[in-house]
């Protein structure tokens, strides 16, 4: 075993140059989407590994340490979550228009409500349309 290889700059197996080649055949100078996208397919201990072959076929450097920090960031947000607190904000908003619009009504309060979870853009558009919170002429 050579100090290269030791030192973790040793040849890759045989199935990831394989890998490898597919990625760069398929885009010769990858961008850091490509290569986040072809990092995703492996675990994130195998990622480093990876990484170094990659810089050995000639990967800019930048290139990788960009999908990297694109998939360690990615893991943080959930977009999920996101959505539906907007949502649940977009039928509160909706709630209050059905109120005011109709006088202090709480059936229509409920009904803005209840659209605006299912349809939480269209119903927060038509509320704006319609002056929102602004009593019915």
């Amino acid at each position: 075993m050579s100090a290269l290889t030791l030192l973790g700059f040793g040849q890759p197996s045989a199935k990831l140059a394989a890998e490898i080649d597919g990625l760069l055949l398929a885009a010769p100078k990858p961008s850091s989407t490509d290569v986040a996208n072809f990092l995703k397919f492996y675990s994130a201990a195998d990622r480093n590994t990876i990484a170094q072959a990659l810089i050995a076929r000639g990967v800019s450097p930048s290139t990788i340490a960009s999908a990297l920090t694109w998939i360690n960031a990615e893991g943080k947000w959930n977009a999920a979550l996101i959505k539906n607190v907007l949502t649940v904000v977009a039928a509160g908003a909706a709630a209050f228009h059905g109120y005011r619009r109709n006088r202090g009504s709480i059936g229509w309060s409920v009904a803005w409500f209840a659209t605006a979870l299912v349809f939480p853009v269209i119903s927060t558009a038509v509320a704006f349309a319609q002056g929102f919170g602004r009593a019915k002429s």
